[in-house]
């Protein structure tokens, strides 16, 4: 890129020496030299202003590449860590799937446990997944992946499912 510059530059400085020696018949050494230390000048500033622009282009490419990269390798990491608990827990998982699929809205349930039926129940419209074994240590394992949050309110905790984990569930 840089030759093709050095070779616009030249022809322009031809075509500037032949203006030069069409208006006079002779060109006189000092003129030359002028004609030369201008050019250099414009050569140069032209050389920056293009450097910038060569420079700005690739920072913002460079950039928003890796940006896209670094998205699609943490899609890809959350999609298989999805995968993993969906293996261990597919009666749990398949179910929140199947209710959030149903009404995307409710987003909010309590765990309901005790000793006859370890089951959630979806508050927006009493939906419940029952009989899911060692419910715990399960919404533990959502909580630590952020799937899920945990928020405490007078008697219960609730659970919200996170965008990320919604968008997981109903695909």
């Amino acid at each position: 890129m840089e030759r093709l510059i050095k070779m616009f530059m030249v022809i322009v400085m031809i075509l500037v020496l032949s203006s030069v020696t069409n208006t006079q018949d002779t060109v006189g050494k000092d003129t030359i030299e002028e004609l030369v230390k201008e050019f250099s000048l414009v050569y140069l500033g032209i050389s920056f202003l293009f450097g910038v622009f060569i420079g700005g282009f690739g920072e913002y490419y460079g950039l928003k590449f890796t940006d896209q990269r670094r998205k699609q390798k943490y899609q890809k990491e959350i999609e298989q860590i999805f995968s993993k608990v969906q293996k261990q827990m597919p009666k749990l998982i398949d179910g929140i799937s199947a209710i959030l699929k149903k009404n995307p809205n409710g987003r909010i349930f309590a765990a309901l446990i005790d000793f006859t039926s370890n089951s959630i129940l979806f508050l927006h419209d009493n939906s419940t997944i029952e009989n899911i074994s060692d419910i715990i240590s399960k919404l533990r394992i959502l909580k630590e992946y952020n799937f899920i949050r945990q928020e405490f309110s007078a008697n219960s905790p609730k659970y919200f499912i996170t965008d990320i984990f919604f968008n997981l569930l109903v695909k």
